[in-house]
């Protein structure tokens, strides 16, 4: 259901639906991996990045499942709820050496769909920074 274009939005209760006549300019899994590929450059810790459209080979490979990339309401209010469930797994081996999940929520400033989205991008930007620690963490004591 989070792999579309289309803006999630749980209004009430666990009803998924979608702000009308809005749209991601990707779908969600891909403005992730986008966002987390520009912390990993701006971090500068690892020096050789690769997404998955390039299919480098690597040492470690950071995967994982986006289990939320919505607005939920709470109070009236809409929030941004961004969760990632990682694992960081040797490629020759294919063990995983690491796992952990991530959530970011961030309430938005107005129930308008622009404020919406400037929450979910900076949800999106605080989500990318621990993913970013914790994997150089996990990485360095994985060697």
């Amino acid at each position: 259901a989070l792999d579309t274009n289309r803006i999630a939005v749980v209004p009430q209760g666990n009803q998924l639906s979608s702000y009308q006549g809005a749209r991601w300019s990707n779908r969600a899994p891909g403005l992730l991996r986008d966002r987390l590929l520009d912390a990993f450059t701006a971090n500068g810790s690892i020096h050789a990045l690769s997404s998955d459209e390039t299919s480098l080979q690597a040492d470690l490979d950071l995967t994982g499942d986006l289990r939320a990339f919505q607005s939920e309401y709470r109070g009236g209010r809409p929030e941004a709820v961004l969760r990632l469930d990682a694992r960081l797994v040797h490629t020759a081996s294919r063990r995983i050496v690491a796992s952990r999940s991530f959530e970011q929520r961030l309430a938005s400033a107005d129930p308008a769909v622009p404020a919406v989205v400037q929450a979910f991008g900076t949800a999106a930007d605080r989500l990318s920074a621990e993913v970013v620690d914790w994997t150089v963490r996990e990485a360095a004591a994985a060697r």
